[in-house]
């Protein structure tokens, strides 16, 4: 099998079928074996019955998997571990895949040495896109384009709606960490960085992938700011969590730099409190975060 691509879902099966059916009209190359795996994360709505109606009209191999631990990690891993093949592609079940998206992430493996490969997610918004909504913060809402010239990556910057790796990438460096990932109540997120990170440390090649492009459909309710005020708080909840004992100057858990960050984070809020001024809700946000990171490390120390 040369390609496994996973969708993992969780009740959103009006959103799902979306994305199907723009699955179902994916052009694949020639000869290639593939095989497109949806992880049911504990759905309580119709997701098993579109899946059903998909598998009975589809020719291709569809593997219909349910995951009852919790946890978008848990439900990656889950497909991970049902994969045939060489190559494991993930979406998402909010995007809409480009026709030519299989053949893009196929043919980056074939021209370049890489072990893990990202490509453009780009908006598709449900309502009118907000003035305070920046391009800064598109990065919140799984974004990305880097243009349109293919290029090798520093940072982990590429997100789970549009990634791809080589199977054995995964045996070689482990699974997806299950301390990071959407939960039903939880706007975390990492994991897929966190495992790019870990590919980069040990001198990995990542590759940007213009043309392997997916379409995020972004509904109204995150195209508000209470949305990206509580994804940053949450953001920097889980930051702070996952530091771990810190055993060097800190109040309460909370590190001495953290607490500088704030202190840095609040003047700069402060400074730009005109709500005319661009910057303001973005230096707000920071402030947000900082406080999120610091009620983590609270949460660590004293549960």
């Amino acid at each position: 099998m040369d390609l496994s691509v996973i969708i993992c879902t969780c009740n959103r099966s009006q959103s799902l079928k979306r994305t199907l059916d723009s699955v179902t009209q994916l052009f694949v190359p020639e000869n290639l074996e593939w095989e497109l795996i949806i992880v049911d994360n504990n759905s309580k709505d119709n997701t098993e019955e579109i899946v059903d109606n998909l598998q009975k009209r589809c020719r291709f191999p569809i593997l219909f998997v349910k995951e009852a631990r919790q946890g978008l990690s848990f439900a990656r891993n889950r497909g991970i571990r049902e994969a045939k093949g060489r190559l494991i592609a993930f979406t998402d079940d909010d995007v809409v895949v480009d026709h030519g998206w299989i053949g893009a992430v196929v043919k980056a493996f074939g021209e370049y040495d890489v072990q893990c490969m990202g490509g453009k997610i780009l908006p598709v918004w449900e309502k009118p896109v907000p003035v305070w909504l920046s391009e800064e913060l598109y990065d919140r809402l799984a974004l990305l384009d880097y243009g349109n010239v293919p290029l090798f990556l520093t940072k982990p910057v590429i997100w789970g709606a549009n990634f791809a790796v080589r199977a054995d990438a995964f045996q070689t460096y482990g699974l997806f960490s299950t301390e990071r990932g959407r939960l039903p109540d939880k706007l975390y997120s990492g994991e897929e960085t966190y495992f790019v990170s870990t590919l980069l440390a040990a001198g990995e090649s990542i590759l940007y992938m213009p043309d392997a492009i997916v379409h995020h459909c972004i509904p109204q309710e995150r195209m508000r700011k209470m949305y990206f005020r509580r994804w940053m708080f949450q953001h920097g909840e889980l930051h702070g969590l996952l530091l771990g004992d810190y055993p060097y100057e800190n109040f309460l858990g909370i590190p001495d730099y953290a607490v500088r960050k704030f202190r840095s984070d609040m003047s700069d809020f402060l400074g730009n409190l005109l709500p005319l001024n661009k910057k303001y809700f973005v230096h707000q946000l920071r402030v947000i975060e900082s406080l999120g990171f610091m009620i983590g490390r609270l949460k660590y120390k004293y549960g």
